[in-house]
């Protein structure tokens, strides 16, 4: 089942685990396009990919994060007149490769 990308366009907030949600919002990032951007900068880039939401970042620390997109949301359907479901929350993990380092976490749409 492919899912369209531009149903997660928009500002989201990342919550690390164990992290309070007013902290969060040093994590904003932007979706648009296949861009990722951080404070306004690109940042890197994001796909869907097997039922996942995928974000490469190319940081100083490069890492991968990926988010289950939830049961229920509509496939894209390129002749469908139906709007995107937009979900508001995704949950997943980050992945540090170089460290061998893995942090559940949380991406929120941003109000």
């Amino acid at each position: 089942m492919a899912h369209d990308a531009a149903a997660f366009e928009g500002d989201w907030r990342l919550v690390e685990e164990d992290e309070p949600v007013d902290q969060a919002d040093d994590q904003h990032w932007t979706l648009r396009a296949g861009k990722v951007f951080r404070r306004a900068l690109p940042a890197g880039t994001y796909e869907v990919v097997c039922g996942e939401l995928v974000l490469t970042m190319a940081a100083a620390a490069p890492h991968v994060a990926r988010f289950r997109i939830p049961d229920g949301l509509p496939a894209r359907n390129d002749n469908s007149t139906n709007p995107l479901a937009r979900p508001s929350q995704l949950s997943g993990y980050i992945s540090y490769p170089a460290i061998d380092f893995t942090v559940k976490c949380v991406l929120m749409r941003a109000a």
